[in-house]
């Protein structure tokens, strides 16, 4: 599991993305393939974690170091801890 920051929202014609940004072995990465998207078939419960993410906070996240530019955040697992976000590479000039 990694830590990602929440960074950028984009809502274009039929679709929203999820921007999130991470460390990985010091490293700077941005992505739009975080398992974050509105679909029909979200529960009413995974739509309403979606529509509640804070943009510069922090989440859980899935990683595979195979596909570095794809994550799996996890909507639920918001982090505050600063000394573990500050730990996974932030830091809260960003």
């Amino acid at each position: 599991d990694i830590i990602a920051k929440f960074i950028k929202k984009e809502r274009i014609p039929k679709t929203t993305h999820f921007y999130f940004g991470y460390y990985y072995n010091g490293k700077y990465f941005e992505t739009l393939r975080t398992g974050i998207k509105y679909s029909i078939t979200n529960s009413d419960e995974e739509t309403k974690l979606i529509d509640n993410l804070e943009l510069n906070s922090f989440y859980i996240a899935k990683f595979n170091e195979n596909y570095p530019e794809s994550i799996i955040v996890n909507p639920s697992m918001k982090i505050t801890d600063t000394l573990l976000i500050k730990s996974s590479g932030f830091s809260f000039d960003e």
